[in-house]
């Protein structure tokens, strides 16, 4: 054994090892390896010197300036905010006494809290007996059948107060966050946050309020119990989610009794925020407001919260005539469950105007499966879409109870009621100036709407169409029932049409007890009355026709059951199927779902017409945006508009009833699509193999198959979830198809690296670290791959990181301090500056050559985890 050389081999080994830790430790600065590579994605550098830490202090208050913490931190007390305060979470957990709020701004105060490590992991618990959440860092300590919540990056949590605000106390002050959590705290009102005192606000652009809980506004909480207080809240960005109370699961703003009833406050979300997967044991599982309080829903969405009444939001008021309102304008409200009626939006004396956005995708057990009113002020509708709700019973797109109801745009389709009114069940004063109720369903009756009491039912414009029943019910597109006031209770029809879906099944309109008034519009597909009284009749004008004819069912003219009585002036004045224009009457062109295979459209399964059969027409059709159009139908994909035109008049000489039209009327169809096809493809197979350091490019595919990315390589093994494409040749017509296919690299025959990565391949042949005998002492043989340095390149280049870069937790490269700036310059731990050449050489005098050689052998050894992370970090101090 030659001792000498073992021993100058080990001190070398051991040099290199201080080198290496304290090449690492320079690079990180003052914070941990995890908080560095959060500093890398731009957030803060906290040792600029405008950062102080945060340790807990025995006045506990923070006077204007920037904190972070530097571990978790257990207050004994509520912190209290003074001026303008930054506080930055790092990560850690600020976790209160239990006793109270954990932070409290006042007086005109300016708190921001933000985070800039979002890859640190907490967990609390709560059980049946703690209200609010207890953080363990010891699981032993974890209660018996306590539930478990996992929270990712900087926590304020642990706050419980008997009062307002669980988390964090604003009155009459800013609230700004920007990232970071705020979780598992509990309070009376607002178990997250509270906002008291008219000029508070809270502004929040990141970060998650979750998981907190309270009676009113789980998440958050406005202008609760302050005798006439009210503050503004502004999401923008950021989650409110999984929170719960009994009335505002994520949110509540304003009160419903005494003088709180005045109390307001306006809640705006925008942007890409969510409040979803809240739960309310009593009402507004998203949001609950009151008062003169104010919902603007202007982007962002609420989704799948629950409650028994407003599943999404619940807008209530008091005897006050203050009214809580909920005004939509883009964003959506969808996929929120409740348990008795309103499954998205529920009102209580509130308002609801929806200019825009969507309420789609929404449940209710009972009522108003997209939104509901008891007691209702109005609900307006002038954009937007309410589409594919389910009711249990009545309403499955709107259930308004008296009040009012207004359509003047937007679309109500695709929804399911189990009894009454598909589209909208109405008790309220209703009128429909425009937009359109169509493809709606209702078990017993009143397909597309529903309409009852003692109040009108007025249309102007607009069109009812397409909707349907169940097999023994009448009324598809209108049923009216049961007044008690027949004679003036009436459908006024002055615009707008009404269409039956099939006149051999099924009425447009069935009147029970109900009168109707004909002055303008278009009836489609007959009028049945039903009842103990009489349903009078009068047509004035419009598109209707005598009872004595029997229509063809595609010719779309009405009949009258006279049983039940008609108005005198309908015979003498009408006795023809009529238009008072004197034009053919095309209605609309509707399309049935339509994907491209290779064939003409058909008529009357892919593309429904209202238009007489005896009336011949003309196709013609052009790509959306071109000004010209072609001749005859589509066949190839893309998006068209269809005009259908008349080319003659007739008159139908078969029956006494007789039908005018004039030339030239006709339709137009725009957007009409026609969706690319699924291209016939070889399967691909579930996974391939390659070796580290490989490109993509040299895995062959089976034909027509190819990578995304060909010239993509993996260094690390193991298996990867990898996207290819199918191009088809007919790429007009077929659609571009991606899937993933599982990519499992094992590692290169005896270590060696990729010759094209940092570093090269080493040679067999070589000793790992062997320098050329030719070359100076202490000089690196540039031909030799190892820790090979570029004279050329800065000093301080790229060090390998155990615990890898933010795209690869399991190892990687990473810049090292000064590699933006290409000087290589590198804070010590106590912030003085190492130049690049400083560094190297600490490096070169430590250990001349050998110490770089090691130096790839200790990375390769810390990347096959023979040497523990925790070792390279015990070391450090001894090098300080």
């Amino acid at each position: 054994m030659n001792t000498t050389s073992d021993s100058r081999n080990f001190l070398t080994f051991l040099t290199l090892f201080v080198a290496v830790i304290m090449i690492l430790a320079l690079s990180a600065g003052p914070s941990s390896l995890t908080q560095n590579t959060a500093f890398a994605s731009g957030t803060h550098d906290h040792a600029d010197g405008g950062w102080t830490a945060f340790t807990e202090s025995a006045d506990h208050t923070l006077g204007a300036g920037k904190y972070y913490l530097t571990e978790n931190v257990k207050l004994t007390g509520p912190v209290e905010v003074s001026g303008e305060v930054t506080l930055c979470l790092n990560g850690f957990l600020l976790e209160g006494a239990g006793e109270s709020y954990v932070i409290g701004v006042r007086n005109g105060a300016v708190f921001t809290l933000c985070d800039c490590n979002s890859y640190a992991e907490h967990k609390f618990y709560k059980t049946a007996e703690t209200e609010a959440a207890v953080f363990y860092e010891d699981e032993s300590e974890v209660p018996a059948g306590a539930e478990t919540y996992t929270v990712t990056g900087g926590v304020i949590g642990g706050g419980n107060n008997e009062f307002t605000g669980g988390g964090v106390y604003v009155y009459g002050a800013v609230f700004n966050m920007e990232g970071g959590n705020i979780a598992g705290n509990f309070a009376q009102n607002g178990g997250g946050i509270y906002l008291g005192g008219s000029s508070s606000e809270f502004n929040m652009t990141g970060g998650n309020v979750i998981y907190n809980e309270a009676f009113r506004g789980g998440g958050i909480a406005n202008g609760i119990n302050t005798g006439g207080g009210y503050g503004t809240i502004d999401i923008s960005g950021g989650t409110v989610s999984g929170n719960t109370a009994a009335e505002g699961g994520g949110i509540a703003l304003g009160s419903t009794s005494g003088y709180d009833q005045k109390v307001g406050g306006k809640l705006i979300l925008s942007g890409t925020s969510e409040i979803s997967r809240n739960k309310a044991t009593y009402q507004g599982g998203g949001v609950w407001l009151a008062g003169e309080a104010e919902f603007e829903l202007n982007g962002g969405s609420v989704s799948y919260n629950e409650a028994p009444y407003g599943g999404g939001v619940y807008a209530a008021s008091r005897s006050t005539g203050k009214y809580g309102k909920v005004n939509l304008v883009s964003g959506d409200i969808s996929h929120n469950t409740a348990s008795v009626s309103g499954g998205g939006v529920g009102l209580k004396g509130g308002i609801f105007e929806m200019s825009g956005g969507s309420v789609v995708n929404n449940e209710a057990a009972k009522n108003g499966g997209g939104a509901y009113s008891e007691y209702g002020h109005e609900i307006t509708v002038s954009g937007g879409n309410i589409g594919n709700n389910v009711a249990g019973e009545n309403g499955g797109g709107i259930c308004a109870n008296l009040g009012g109801l207004t359509v003047d745009g937007g679309e109500i389709t695709d929804n399911r009621a189990g009894v009454y009114g598909g589209g909208i069940y109405s008790s309220a004063n209703t009128e429909i100036k425009n937009g359109s109720v169509y493809a709606n369903f209702a078990v017993s009756g009143g397909g597309g709407i529903y309409k009852c009491a003692d109040t009108d039912f007025r249309m102007s414009g607009g069109s009812i169409t397409l909707n349907t029943v169940g097999a023994e019910a009448t009324g598809s597109a209108v049923y009216c029932s049961e007044s008690d006031n027949f004679y003036t209770d009436k459908l006024i029809l002055s615009g707008g049409e009404i269409k039956a879906t099939d006149v051999n099944k099924d009425k447009a309109i069935t009147l029970y007890d109900y009168g109707l008034t004909v002055s303008g519009g278009y009836v489609d597909g007959g009028v049945y009355t039903t009842g103990d009284g009489s349903s009078p009749i009068s047509v004035i004008g419009g598109y209707y026709s005598e009872e004595t004819y029997i229509p063809e069912p595609d010719r779309g003219y009405i009949t009258v059951n006279t049983d039940a009585g008609l108005d005198a002036d309908y015979r003498e004045g009408y006795p023809y199927a009529v238009y008072l224009d004197g034009k053919l009457k095309l209605g609309r062109i509707y399309n049935i779902s339509v994907v491209y295979d290779g064939e003409p459209i058909e008529i009357g399964t892919e593309l429904e017409l209202s238009v007489p059969v005896d009336s011949p027409v003309i196709f013609e059709h052009k790509i959306r945006g071109d000004t010209e159009y072609s001749a005859g139908l589509p066949s190839g994909a893309g998006y068209f508009d269809i005009k259908v035109t008349a080319i003659s008049d007739f008159v139908n000489a078969g029956s006494s009833a007789k039908a005018y039209y004039e030339q030239g009327d006709y339709a137009e169809l725009t957007s009409f699509y026609i969706a690319k096809a699924s291209p016939e493809r070889p399967e691909l197979p579930a996974s391939v193999t390659m070796v580290s350091g490989e490109k993509l490019s040299s895995i062959t595919l089976p034909e027509g198959w190819a990578w995304s990315e060909p010239d993509e390589s993996y260094n690390i093994p193991g298996d990867y979830s990898v996207s290819v494409e199918f191009v088809p040749e007919d790429a007009e017509n077929y659609y571009t198809v991606t899937q993933y296919i599982t990519v499992t690299v094992s590692p290169r025959e005896g270590g060696e690296t990729d010759p094209d990565e940092p570093g090269g391949s080493t040679d067999p042949d070589e000793p790992s670290g062997t320098t050329d005998p030719d070359e100076p002492s202490g000089e690196i043989d540039p031909d030799e791959p190892s820790g090979t340095t570029d004279p050329d390149e800065p000093s301080g280049g790229s060090t390998v990181v155990p615990g890898g870069s933010e795209n690869d937790p399991e190892g990687g490269v990473k810049p090292s301090a000064g590699s933006d700036s290409g000087q290589g310059g590198a804070e010590s731990p106590e912030g003085e500056g190492l130049s690049g050449g400083e560094i190297a050489g600490i490096v070169v005098g430590s250990a001349a050559g050998a110490l770089l050689i090691a130096y790839g052998i200790i990375a390769v050894l810390y990347k096959k985890k023979l040497i523990a992370g925790a070792v390279l970090r015990k070391l450090y101090p001894f090098i300080k």
